[in-house]
């Protein structure tokens, strides 16, 4: 909401002056608060302008490994979405997005979230519609990859209704419009109320269609994105010095990835701070032994990376080596070193028939040897006369054979050996 500027209180009762020209007082309080900056700007100016590291002379500029989404791709993309709202059952007639990480996959545009409505409606056929803020045109204009239909607005009308009176003007007054995830319910509900004959529902099985399959130019663009961030991260660990704030070493951060050309950020704990999943807002300085968490990331072409990479600075205490090694003994059997055994030592329970023997294939329980029923009552396996004669050599075959291949596929091979019963 905008509120008139008349409406509010002159602060400290000042009025204001009736000429161009500046009094005496108001000329030496001008100069006061220039004096008062001039040191926090020229403490900027310096931090900005001091060199890096030596560890930061490896990082380099990605340059001609960036290879950005060209307007052909972008247009197949929003065919792709068009293609997608007729298959729906029942088919969505129009897609509706709100400014985020999906306007931009599908039309190129870097758009900040607010008050005043940016929004792209994809119908079945036919250009995107825009409806898009006056003053806001020229700006949007310069990052559009697509030919669209753009719909301006100015302060005194609705956003809403222009979307959909320009609906109406492609023949669409009633039917379904699907609304992507992170629209704010303030655009959508406008957006209902402008245009009652339609009925909304979720995006999802158009847009998550879409973005959820990765090309290899986009998997390409994630990756130089993770790998600037970890060469960004090894350059501030390398450069750690005791006493230096979290602050110190997010500024280190931003300059490496500056360096490279891009934009990114990192939250930075020290000591017990980085058990907390997002750390304090208490100032901290950097000692001894101390755990140094870094986290965060950066982008590439709208393509972001977010690592997480933890270290020790200096000689870790004793209280960090006890929990590292408590923490590697009580893994879970999933990310133990695998140990091969053989049947017979294996160590599992087995019947009181000693010609019983199980085995297991994660899936299910075979009973290589015939013999009685045990007291489980569970069903023996049938041999042939010959493989009576090999049962032994065959069982620890079957139990070497579970070690190096999938159990589905174990329990094939054991049907197909023993039969079924």
């Amino acid at each position: 909401m905008l509120f008139p500027t008349h409406s509010l209180p002159i602060m400290n009762d000042a009025k204001p002056p009736t000429s161009g020209r500046l009094n005496r007082r108001q000329l030496m309080q001008s100069t006061a608060a220039l004096a008062a900056l001039a040191p926090i700007s020229a403490l900027l100016q310096a931090k900005r302008d001091s060199p890096l590291p030596a560890t930061f002379d490896g990082l380099q500029p990605l340059g001609s490994r960036v290879k950005a989404i060209t307007s052909a791709q972008y247009q197949a993309r929003v065919a792709r979405a068009q293609l997608l709202l007729a298959e729906q059952k029942p088919k969505l007639d129009a897609l509706f997005i709100a400014p985020g990480t999906s306007l931009f996959y599908f039309i190129g545009v870097h758009w900040w979230p607010s008050e005043r409505l940016l929004g792209l409606l994809i119908p079945q056929k036919g250009e995107p519609i825009v409806v898009c803020p006056a003053f806001e045109e020229a700006r949007f204009r310069e990052q559009l990859h697509i030919p669209a239909e753009v719909h301006v607005w100015q302060e005194d009308e609705s956003p809403t209704k222009l979307a959909a009176s320009a609906l109406a003007d492609r023949g669409l007054r009633t039917g379904r419009i699907g609304v992507e995830e992170a629209t704010m319910f303030t655009f959508y509900d406008h957006l209902r109320q402008a245009a009652p004959a339609f009925e909304f529902t979720s995006a999802d099985p158009v847009t998550i269609a879409c973005r959820g399959v990765k090309s290899a130019q986009e998997l390409e663009l994630m990756r130089l994105a993770c790998e600037a961030t970890c060469d960004v991260y090894r350059a501030v660990f390398a450069s750690l010095k005791e006493g230096m704030s979290q602050n110190d070493v997010s500024a280190l951060v931003e300059a490496g990835y500056a360096k490279m050309g891009l934009r990114g950020d990192a939250l930075v704990l020290f000591g017990a701070a980085a058990a907390l999943p997002h750390g304090t807002l208490k100032p901290q300085t950097l000692r001894e032994g101390d755990v140094v968490l870094i986290d965060d990331g950066c982008k590439v072409e709208g393509y972001s990376s977010d690592v997480t990479r933890t270290a020790v600075f200096g000689k870790p205490t004793d209280k960090i080596q006890r929990t590292l090694k408590s923490s590697g003994e009580r893994r879970t059997p999933h990310s133990r070193p695998r140990k091969r055994k053989t049947f017979w030592n294996s160590g599992r329970r087995r019947a009181r028939n000693h010609h019983v023997r199980r085995v297991r294939t994660g899936l299910q329980i075979f009973y290589p040897s015939p013999g009685p029923r045990d007291r489980s009552r569970r069903p023996r396996a049938s041999l042939s006369g010959a493989r009576k004669q090999n049962q032994s050599r065959t069982r620890y075959d079957i139990f070497q054979r579970t070690g190096r291949i999938h159990p589905r596929r174990v329990r094939h091979s054991l049907r197909r050996s023993y039969g079924r019963r």
